[in-house]
């Protein structure tokens, strides 16, 4: 579990941004927008990917699940996608495995944001951070919303697996639970680059309401009158 202290939550000037929102519905490319205004991405997919290249963690999904995901050496990711979203008890064998090191490593990489990149803010794009219980270590928590059909249409032409994808988002929570965790709804439905002008807006808001003497919140309300956006409440 990730330790407020540990991710250097506890400094007073320090922010922690986090982006959620189902497949298709254009999360990280509002993140992508932020890191292009400072923010820096902690990517809990990219992470994950990488923890499957460590042998310890490897071995024990080839333990649990088999050697058949194996290919040249490596795990292979269609494989294994496929065989943990088989049911819901497979998903949580493979999340008892994944979950705790990959909760460690995005701790470590905010961490190393403050310590390393001193102006900068840390932006975990991470579908999961209602379920693993850190919402409350997030400045701000963005939902991005966008209609079913333009996130399977935007899914399908990336040619991803829809079915599975469908399949793992029914083992997590639903979409209303995840929206209401968060302080800030954004919703897709406009062109990538309004998507990338309000990701702009967020960013220097947040830089904002770092930097504001105490006492002081020129930018609360900026958060929720940003074109296309509202307040969670």
């Amino acid at each position: 579990m990730l330790e407020p202290e540990k991710t250097g939550l506890m400094q007073s000037n320090s922010v922690l941004i986090g982006v959620i929102g189902p497949p298709g519905s254009g999360k990280s490319t509002l993140a992508a927008a932020m890191k292009n205004h400072g923010g820096i991405i902690i990517d809990a997919d990219r992470e994950g990917h990488y923890l499957l290249e460590i042998e310890t963690i490897r071995d024990q999904l080839i333990d649990e699940f088999g050697s058949d995901m194996m290919k040249s050496g490596t795990v292979d990711r269609k494989i294994l996608s496929r065989i943990v979203t088989e049911d819901r008890a497979s998903m949580d064998r493979f999340n008892r495995i994944i979950h705790p090191p990959l909760l460690e490593r995005i701790a470590d990489r905010v961490f190393r944001v403050y310590e390393t990149c001193s102006g900068s803010i840390p932006i975990v794009d991470a579908a999961l951070i209602p379920e693993w219980e850190i919402v409350s270590f997030f400045d701000l928590l963005i939902y991005v919303n966008c209609p079913k059909s333009v996130r399977t249409r935007r899914l399908e032409l990336a040619g991803k697996n829809t079915i599975a994808i469908e399949r793992l988002a029914s083992y997590q929570n639903s979409d209303r639970i995840k929206r209401a965790a968060c302080h800030v709804v954004i919703d897709n439905t406009g062109t990538r680059e309004d998507l990338e002008r309000k990701g702009a807006a967020l960013i220097r808001c947040m830089y904002d309401m770092r930097n504001r003497e105490e006492g002081e919140k020129p930018c609360q309300k900026k958060l929720w009158t940003v074109s296309g956006m509202h307040r969670n409440d």
